[in-house]
């Protein structure tokens, strides 16, 4: 996920502010971004206070670990993203959520963990460029 938000970012000039947040500590967030997107601004989340702020939850063992999530891992294998060991906890759902100050433009409850949205549409959608 985290290669598809940085390719539609860099794509767009006006695409919205991406703040990440991970379960992972401030070190291995500093190893794990260091390769992948050093620009990134990342909040370290290990307690999940913001998780659970958005409503994240634990997700099923068909979330985890369905047929979806294994054809989308060997494809994301397929394109060199391989799975390393997980931080944090890996059995907490993700979210995607675009905010403005206060108030939350956007959400997305993903069905299962690969479950992300069209990320360079999204950019589209809430660009920071008037005339699109």
């Amino acid at each position: 996920m985290v290669e598809e938000v940085r390719k539609a970012a860099a794509e767009d000039a006006g695409y919205p502010d991406v703040l990440l947040v991970s379960l992972a500590s401030v070190e291995a967030n500093k190893d794990f971004f260091a390769g992948r997107w050093p620009d990134a601004r990342v909040v370290a989340d290990p307690q999940k206070v913001v998780f659970e702020g958005f409503g994240r939850r634990r997700g099923s063992l068909l979330q985890l670990l369905g047929p979806r999530v294994m054809l989308r891992a060997f494809g994301a294998l397929l394109r060199g993203h391989g799975v390393g060991r997980p931080q944090g906890d890996p059995t907490v759902m993700p979210g995607v959520f675009v905010v403005d100050g206060a108030d939350v433009l956007w959400a997305q409850d993903p069905r299962h963990v690969a479950d992300h949205p069209d990320f360079a549409a999204l950019g589209r959608r809430f660009s920071r460029t008037p005339s699109r």
